[in-house]
């Protein structure tokens, strides 16, 4: 994970600038992001209370919406980068950290579905669970996107 902790390069044409900083400060919430996605993961291995799991998602939830914003506030930029005919090593390189950043962060995200999924079976088993394994999984799904259910 130290690939993602050094500072990305942000020098040069305004727009590029403009985007590289919006792009570090998502990385930074990013790897919040990948902190609670891990710790989610010890509590779904645990079989912690749901109340714990919630609290979590609203977390995430929170950060992906600053994530939200930070993608639209640099819309105008990202618009000027893409209609330009010059590439830009710096804004290309930045793509790329955040992308496997998302990358680990949807493989622990998979487990977790997983690891949700089979603990709420487990609990329905015993007859202690309110939803259905699919109807627990959705409610997860929304909360982690961070839609309503």
């Amino acid at each position: 994970m130290n690939e993602f902790r050094h500072n990305m390069d942000c020098s040069g044409i305004q727009f590029e600038d403009d985007i590289c900083r919006a792009y570090s400060a998502e990385k930074e919430l990013y790897m919040e992001v990948l902190f609670l996605a891990r710790k989610l993961h010890d509590l779904l291995k645990k079989n912690s209370p749901m109340s714990e799991v919630i609290e979590l998602l609203r977390k995430k939830k929170e950060l992906m919406e600053r994530i939200d914003y930070l993608e639209s506030s640099i819309s105008d930029q990202k618009e000027m980068y893409r209609s330009s005919t010059a590439g830009s090593d710096r804004i290309a390189q930045a793509i790329d950290e955040l992308s496997k950043l998302v990358e680990e962060i949807l493989a622990i995200e998979r487990e977790n579905e997983l690891l949700f999924a089979t603990a709420n079976t487990r609990s329905s088993f015993s007859g202690s669970a309110i939803y259905t394994p699919e109807i627990a999984v959705s409610r997860y799904m929304a909360d982690s996107r961070g839609e309503d259910a």
